[in-house]
């Protein structure tokens, strides 16, 4: 189940959950291993159409990049809060192992009904923050409640070519949030790098049980690192090299919806 008001209007409540995912790097990495994604897509179906389709639903998507959790155990993930001011960003950013600047941003796409103006390219407005206040509650099984209040900016107006001067950085969320958001959000798995091993399958599952505490490992895949072809005409899978394994927290149930019609 999730609620949102966006932009001073609130929305119909949609039986959608957020999902929460974990992917752990190789401990040669150098850098943090733990990555915990959010996403949330609020879907609000136009009642008065008899079908439902794409030009008749209202579509709000919610995506955190990195909440940068480190954690010992999954279940500590409850009762935590991130303030996003500028103080938490530096401490917690840092660059991945390929340079990469590894970040918590909220990033809102919003798909606006057939006939309403204005209509992008695709149908879609895409909005940016940095300042935001997560709160993950309660635990019940893998899920956990979650309130989120973002202050968001158009995509188009984030990128600047100047820094913020020192005042504006002090400015944490001035007025009121332009997102708010409640939502049910589930562990729903993930994927674990793992270096050169025998058995990527019964590795992966027994460091998720020592880093994680985590025993759930259901719809298990191991994807093996991809090599250049001797004439470098694409790209191979390399069987007993480095991998990553997916996993989910249970067995995958698909909609209702995609099970009626054989998805």
């Amino acid at each position: 189940m999730s609620w949102v008001e966006w932009m001073g209007e609130i929305l119909e409540p949609s039986a959608d959950e957020g999902e929460l995912y974990l992917h752990i790097g190789t401990p040669d990495v150098g850098h943090e291993r733990q990555h915990w994604h959010f996403e949330l897509m609020h879907v609000v179906q136009d009642k008065t159409q008899p079908e439902r389709n794409m030009d008749n639903e209202r579509v709000l998507t919610v995506d955190i990049s990195d909440l940068l959790f480190q954690v010992d155990d999954w279940r500590q993930l409850a009762h935590r809060e991130i303030r996003a001011d500028a103080a938490w960003h530096e401490a917690h950013e840092y660059s991945g192992e390929h340079g990469w600047f590894i970040e918590s941003q909220v990033r809102v796409g919003v798909m606006h009904q057939e006939g309403e103006e204005p209509r992008p390219s695709g149908g879609w407005h895409h909005w940016l923050a940095h300042d935001f206040i997560l709160r993950i509650g309660a635990r019940d099984g893998h899920h956990f409640s979650c309130e989120l209040d973002a202050w968001m900016i158009p995509e188009k107006e984030y990128t600047r070519e100047k820094p913020e001067s020192p005042e504006e950085v002090a400015v944490f969320a001035a007025g009121p949030p332009n997102l708010r958001m409640i939502c049910r959000l589930r562990f729903d798995g993930g994927s674990i790098r793992l270096p050169r091993v025998p058995d990527p399958l019964a590795e992966a599952r027994r460091r998720l049980r020592k880093q994680l505490r985590l025993e759930e490992f259901f719809e298990a895949k191991v994807n093996w690192n991809p090599r250049w072809t001797p004439d470098h005409a694409g790209l191979v899978q390399l069987p007993g090299g480095r991998s990553s394994v997916s996993f989910r927290t249970r067995p995958y149930d698909p909609p209702a919806s995609l099970a009626e019609s054989g998805g």
